[in-house]
């Protein structure tokens, strides 16, 4: 099926009616007309779209087809409030609002109903961006209002409302995309919620976790407070001073603990951590790792720290006069990456060297026994990222010893019968 490009005649209307040539008494003669024309328009594109989509199986075609009218409602959208900061009449900046209000309607219901093809990086029109930053600030308003009542980690309750709080301030970003916006939206219905059991949900069942750790260790925390950090976990909250703030509070609690119970308490966290379950597709800083896997990063480098300062320590070697720390690692000649080349090669099913299921464990096991050049301590976290990112000249490095692996076989080959006789 053809699929066609269904803006055209309101971009004509939007063009027409530009201040420049708009004057009071056409509109007050043509205002009804034209208002009947963007909503029979705006009904008619979106039954058009619904047929584009629906009669295409090519979900790319579907893709850049939707994303084109989510494009070019934006920029009408975007031009009408130009229109309006150029309008000196009242009646005509209002006929220009009406319009807007119609094409952001539009763009609503594209989102609804075609949010899988919808392009969530793309600014939000300017006059919706205000709409929703005046909507943000009430609520932050109440949120701060009820935040000040409750006994609570007020640094914590800082970390959570700044971004918020930089974007409604008057000098705030003029930009925000949709994913930040909606982003924003699920952050303060969720803070809304903190204090609500019923509200949390499934999050419950985190809080008691951490409750758990938390008297295991012989330690307590406000219960608001225990709320807050699991809300910001359970929506990927990935701030630089929120991930700080988590590794603090555990630092403050390690430290108060004897050294006998430090690599238990890092491993009670580290396996909290890896039993929540993020909310899908949310983070409030898309290019960053999740908050809990940069916290379980640092995690595991203090417990893998732990362990070999336990095997190393006087009372160990004294009894193992064996252990030695360059003897406990197969030390490579190997990047990184080109070690992650292989780990990925090995692993592929026609080669079928690991039959190992590919995830953390053997993450760790690769962390634990191998090192590469100029890293001794490798982290589960690196090579967990660039496994999802093999380095174009690490795989032509790994060719090139693979080439001379070959090499090396055919050669044995030749010398096999005199390599049996040795044996």
């Amino acid at each position: 099926m053809r699929m066609h490009y269904e803006m055209a005649l309101l971009e004509g209307l939007v063009s027409h009616i530009r201040p420049s040539r708009l004057i009071l008494p056409l509109l007050q003669a043509q205002k009804e007309e034209w208002m009947q024309f963007v909503e029979t328009e705006k009904d008619r594109i979106c039954v058009a779209l619904n047929n584009g989509v629906f009669k295409t199986s090519d979900s790319k075609i579907v893709e850049l087809y939707i994303q084109q009218h989510q494009r070019a409602t934006n920029a009408l959208a975007n031009t009408l409030l130009g229109y309006m900061e150029a309008a000196t009449d009242p009646q005509i900046r209002q006929f220009y609002t009406e319009i807007c209000a119609c094409l952001e309607s539009l763009l609503s219901y594209i989102l609804k109903h075609f949010d899988k093809y919808f392009d969530v990086n793309l600014p939000v029109p300017q006059g919706y961006r205000i709409i929703a930053s005046d909507e943000l600030r009430h609520k932050l308003e109440q949120l701060e209002s009820n935040f000040a009542r409750m006994e609570i980690n007020k640094n914590l309750v800082d970390i959570a409302l700044k971004p918020i709080r930089e974007q409604v301030r008057d000098n705030g970003p003029h930009t925000m995309t949709y994913r930040t916006l909606n982003y924003y939206q699920e952050l303060m219905d969720q803070l809304s919620r903190l204090d609500d059991d019923n509200g949390i949900g499934y999050m419950v069942l985190n809080l008691e976790l951490i409750e758990n750790i938390l008297q295991q260790i012989g330690r307590s925390e406000t219960r608001n407070t225990l709320r807050l950090n699991i809300t910001l976990l359970y929506i990927n909250f990935n701030s630089p001073e929120f991930v700080a703030f988590c590794i603090k509070g555990l630092l403050d609690k390690y430290n108060e603990l004897p050294d006998s119970q430090h690599l238990w308490v890092m491993e009670l966290y580290l396996k909290f951590l890896s039993q929540i379950r993020l909310k899908p597709s949310y983070s409030l800083i898309p290019e960053e790792e999740s908050v809990t896997q940069q916290i379980k990063v640092w995690l595991e480098h203090e417990i893998s720290f732990l362990q070999k300062k336990t095997i190393r320590s006087p009372e160990a070697t004294a009894n193992n006069p064996g252990i030695n720390a360059s003897d406990d690692k197969i030390r490579t000649a190997l990047s990184t990456r080109e070690l992650v080349v292989y780990i990925s090669l090995f692993a592929q099913e026609e080669v079928n060297i690991i039959v190992n299921k590919v995830n953390e464990e053997l993450y760790r096991a690769v962390a634990e026994k191998f090192t590469t050049v100029g890293s001794d301590e490798l982290s589960i976290g690196s090579i967990k990222s660039k496994k999802f990112n093999l380095h174009k000249p690490a795989i032509e490095s790994v060719l090139h010893r693979q080439l001379e692996s070959i090499k090396v076989l055919r050669r044995w080959l030749t010398e096999y019968p005199k390599i049996s006789k040795r044996v």
